[in-house]
C-alpha cells in the first residue's frame, strides 16, 4: 500500500504508456494547491455511526452516514443489516435525511464471516508530525467513540471501517486489502470491553502521555529542511565554534548555511582549508562547490583570491564552469596559503 506525499491519503499505481501514475482511491488528491501536506488533524462532519431512536416509532435503531448516503439499521448492528422499517414505508420529513443503502455487500459478508470484527465509521483522524502514527476515533453506535493508536498516516476520516480483532487491523469496507495495523487501545467503550472481543490493551497514563507528545508538532528549528550531515556540521558549529576540528569539505557545507560576516569568517577558513589540500593532493573540486555557493558579489571576490594565491583556474564561459589547477606555460605558480590567510577574501 502506497500514500500520496501531498494529501497522505492511500493511492495506487497504474502504468500508461509506461508512465507510473498515481491513482487515488478516493478520486482526487485533497492537498487544496497539490503541494501542501494534509492537515494532521481532521474531524468528519459526513460520516457518523450512532445508536438513536426512530423519528417516526420512536423505536432503537442505529444511524449510519457514510459516503454521502444514510441509512437506519435494526440491531444488532452486522449481518443481515437490516433497514428499518419505518424508513421503507413512511414519508420522511423535510428535515430527515433520505436514507440510502451505504453498506457494500462484500464488507456485510466479511463482518459475517468475522464475527470477531467491530463495524463503525472513522469520525476523527490525527497523525503525528513525522506521520507515522495515527490516532482513530471511530463511531461504532455506543455513546463514546472506540479509539485506537494505529501505524502510519491513516487519512481515512469519514470512512466505513472494519476493525478486524483477530488481526489487530482496522481495514476499509470497500477496500479490504487497504489496513492500518493496531498499537495499542486508547479508549473503549463498555459495550465492547465486557464483551468477547481481542482488542489490544489500553495505554497506561504515562504510555498515553508520550502518544500525545509524539502528536504534538515539533517547534520550529534552525535545522529544518537540512540534510543530516548538513544539521550535524551546523550543530557542531553552534555548540563548540571554530575551536571545534572541521575536514575541508565540513567547511565548505557550513560556509553555505551561514550568512553575513559570520558567513565571510567561515567561507575565508574553509576556502584556506581549499588550498591546503589542494597543495598535497590537487585536487581543486571543493573550490567549485565554495564559490558555487555564494552570492555574485562574493562569489566574484572569492574567484579573485583564489586566482591571486593559488595556481587555480576557473571556467568564465556559461559551458565551462570547471575548475582545474594552472595550464600556462613556463612554470606553475605556487600555493601561497601564508599570504592568503592574512588577506582575506572580503577584503579585496
Amino acid at each position: 500500500m502506497s500514500f500520496c506525499p501531498k494529501c497522505g491519503n492511500p493511492v495506487e499505481f497504474r502504468y500508461k504508456d509506461g508512465v507510473r501514475i498515481p491513482l487515488h482511491l478516493d478520486g482526487r488528491c485533497t492537498s487544496g494547491d497539490g503541494t501542501a501536506a494534509p492537515d494532521r488533524f481532521h474531524r468528519s462532519d459526513d460520516g457518523t455511526c450512532i445508536k438513536t431512536r426512530c423519528p417516526v416509532c420512536s423505536g432503537g435503531v442505529y444511524f449510519v452516514r457514510h459516503n454521502g448516503g444514510s441509512v437506519w439499521l435494526d440491531p444488532p448492528l452486522g449481518p443481515p443489516w437490516s433497514v428499518h422499517e419505518c424508513m421503507k414505508t413512511v414519508p420522511l420529513p423535510a428535515a430527515v435525511t433520505s436514507p440510502t443503502v451505504v453498506v457494500p455487500a462484500e464488507f456485510a459478508d466479511t463482518i459475517e464471516r468475522c464475527p470477531g470484527s467491530i463495524a463503525g465509521v472513522v469520525i476523527r483522524r490525527e497523525i503525528s508530525a513525522d506521520g507515522s502514527q495515527s490516532i482513530l476515533g471511530i463511531s461504532v453506535g455506543e455513546q463514546d467513540e472506540l479509539a485506537l493508536l494505529v501505524r502510519g498516516r491513516a487519512a481515512i476520516a469519514g470512512v466505513l471501517v472494519r476493525v478486524d480483532c483477530s488481526t489487530s487491523y482496522v481495514k476499509l469496507a470497500d477496500r479490504e486489502d487497504i489496513g492500518f495495523r493496531i498499537i495499542a487501545c486508547l479508549h473503549v467503550p463498555d459495550a465492547f470491553s465486557n464483551a468477547n472481543f481481542r482488542l489490544p490493551p489500553l495505554l497506561s497514563p504515562s504510555d498515553f502521555n508520550a502518544v500525545r507528545e509524539r502528536m504534538a508538532p515539533k517547534p520550529p528549528s534552525a535545522y529544518d529542511g537540512l540534510s543530516i550531515g548538513q544539521a550535524k556540521v551546523l550543530r557542531r558549529y553552534r555548540e563548540q565554534g571554530l575551536s571545534a576540528t572541521y575536514k575541508c569539505g565540513e567547511l565548505v557545507i557550513l560556509a553555505l548555511l551561514l550568512q553575513g560576516r559570520e558567513q565571510d569568517e567561515i567561507v575565508h577558513k574553509a576556502a584556506i582549508a581549499v588550498l591546503e589540500h589542494a597543495s598535497t593532493s590537487m585536487d581543486v573540486t571543493s573550490a567549485r562547490a565554495l564559490v558555487d555557493g555564494l552570492p555574485p558579489v562574493k562569489r566574484g571576490k572569492l574567484i579573485a583570491w583564489f586566482t591571486k594565491f593559488a595556481p587555480i583556474q576557473f571556467g568564465t564561459r556559461t559551458r565551462d564552469q570547471k575548475v582545474r589547477l594552472w595550464r600556462g606555460s613556463g612554470q606553475r605558480p605556487p600555493f601561497r596559503i601564508d599570504e592568503a590567510r592574512r588577506e582575506p577574501f572580503y577584503a579585496l
